[in-house]
């Protein structure tokens, strides 16, 4: 398989402590660099992520609502405060101190006085169980201070009235958690007789949490985002398989620039066989993915009478009608050519909008067992057949990488869970791409979650754009498949975030997707 990609696990609550106490102990020069890092990152995030929001002018800032305890969570909600000020965003805070300000601790109360001597526009009061001081006024933002990673049940009554009084509101934008929505933990996962903040974004400070991931509290959690401290270096990886976070980082080898004397045959050749006469959009969106990823050279072959309208919108690629079948969608007598095309090709994608009919999976399962080059397969081309077809491929071709959404998963594996996804990989040497909210990419031996994206995506075409992403990206480079499917996962949801932030999560469309990937490295 491939060289796991340096990046950093998921930790249980038990592990994260021990992490931390390690590499900070009781040394409070530590612990306050840690928090003035946690604080910056945060803010500089949040800073990002309030681009959903209005505009703040000075006439009408931002009303932020910040609800503190008296630990180090709330000294990081404190200094993420101070960042959004130092960014010159106007706004207007008031901390509320579920335990009273005089039950701050050092180093929080610490982070209390650098926010008073920047002079970040505040009011701040002593909690007294009147949940008035919340429900009275309308907010922007709601950032949650009150418990992070050493919080243990039950929650006290003071807290249980803030974060009732915070759920129940109906008028509040956002609603921020730092490190974990207060009321969380391992522990308490399960539970459900008390209160837990829902947060619209949970930004994880130092250390990756596996609580966070549990489906049952994903309405709690809602959008994950990661502020990386420094906590962890190149070496972290153990032995043992892990679920470790894809990071953004993937994203500047993309980036970066090219040689002045390259060429086009630089950059791979992917084929791309998919769309049919009733989802011809399919293809269309594979193809614009795939040569906005940097192939050198896309071959586009389409069923159907598209390809004179197709070329016009997309001149780069090499255009070309396949034959197609009396349902609609590709045909096997076209098997023996396409095999002939790959011998060329340094990637092949097929499957999106091809339908299922019998002609058409019995020519995915011949390319399967024969095709020559690293192959993709999407969406209708995702059978147990054609996984079985996987399995006779000699061994010395090629793998491939499989991009099902979790109704096509249960398809290729019937009655197996995700942990069953590596042993799957294993059993025919795949990368596997399950789609959802948080994307996961499994490698046979580990499993990378994806927490880069928004609810744009939550709409036809998606896995489309995504599938061309990956095709595009393992053409330029066939041998690091586990890396093209990676970063093609994160580009696909920074271009997301792009394009929610220009338009509306609501009204961004698949198209504007493939126009914001550009933006999305650059970012």
């Amino acid at each position: 398989m491939n060289t796991p990609l340096v990046s950093h696990p998921f930790l249980t609550d038990a592990e994260a402590s021990a992490w931390e106490a390690r590499l900070l102990g009781n040394d409070e020069q530590k612990q306050y660099a840690a928090m003035a890092r946690a604080g910056k990152e945060v803010g500089r995030q949040l800073a990002e992520d309030l681009k959903l929001l209005r505009a703040p002018t000075t006439a009408d800032p931002l009303k932020i609502l910040l609800l503190l305890g008296k630990g180090h969570n709330a000294g990081d909600a404190l200094l993420a405060l101070k960042e959004l000020h130092t960014q010159k965003i106007p706004l207007f805070a008031r901390c509320l101190f579920a335990f009273g300000e005089r039950s701050l601790k050092p180093l929080t109360r610490r982070a209390f006085e650098e926010c008073l001597n920047a002079e970040v526009p505040l009011e701040y009061a002593d909690f007294d169980g009147q949940s008035d001081l919340v429900r009275n006024e309308d907010w922007d933002v709601c950032i949650d201070g009150l418990f992070g990673l050493s919080f243990r049940s039950p929650l006290p009554s003071e807290a249980v009235a803030l974060i009732e009084a915070v759920n129940t509101h109906p008028r509040i934008f956002l609603r921020a958690a730092i490190d974990y929505p207060s009321g969380l933990n391992d522990q308490t996962l399960l539970e459900k007789s008390a209160p837990i903040f829902r947060a619209d974004f949970t930004y994880q400070t130092g250390i990756p949490k596996e609580t966070l991931l549990h489906p049952k509290r994903a309405a709690d959690v809602g959008r994950l985002r990661y502020a990386d401290i420094g906590f962890f270096d190149a070496d972290t990886l153990a032995e043992k398989p892990l679920r470790l976070i894809v990071k953004e980082p993937l994203l500047k080898s993309l980036a970066a620039l090219r040689e002045a004397d390259c060429d086009k045959r630089d950059f791979g050749h992917c084929f791309i066989l998919s769309g049919s006469q009733t989802m011809a959009g399919a293809h269309l969106m594979n193809v614009q993915a795939a040569l906005r990823s940097g192939a050198g050279l896309v071959s586009a072959l389409c069923p159907g009478d598209f390809v004179p309208a197709f070329c016009a919108q997309e001149p780069g690629a090499l255009w070309s009608t396949y034959p197609a079948n009396p349902q609609g969608g590709a045909s096997s007598e076209g098997s023996q050519m396409l095999l002939e095309k790959l011998i060329r090709a340094t990637a092949f994608l097929a499957g999106s909008g091809m339908g299922r009919s019998a002609d058409t999976a019995e020519l995915l399962q011949k390319i399967a067992r024969e095709a020559p080059c690293p192959l993709v397969f999407d969406a209708d081309a995702l059978t147990p057949e054609l996984i079985d077809a996987i399995g006779q491929r000699p061994a010395d071709t090629p793998p491939c990488i499989l991009t099902p959404h979790l109704g096509e998963y249960a398809r290729i594996n019937p009655g197996n869970v995700h942990g069953d996804a590596n042993a799957l990989c294993n059993s025919f040497g795949a990368v596997l791409v399950l789609k959802a909210a948080r994307t996961q990419i499994f490698d046979g031996q580990n499993t990378y979650v994806n927490i880069c994206g928004s609810p744009a995506l939550a709409r036809g075409g998606s896995g489309d754009v995504l599938a061309g992403l990956i095709a595009g990206l393992l053409a330029q480079c066939p041998q690091s498949y586990l890396k093209a499917a990676a970063a093609a996962v994160v580009w696909h949801g920074v271009a997301s975030e792009c394009a929610e932030r220009a338009s509306t999560q609501r009204t961004a469309t698949m198209t504007e997707l493939v126009g914001h990937l550009g933006t999305a490295l650059k970012r």
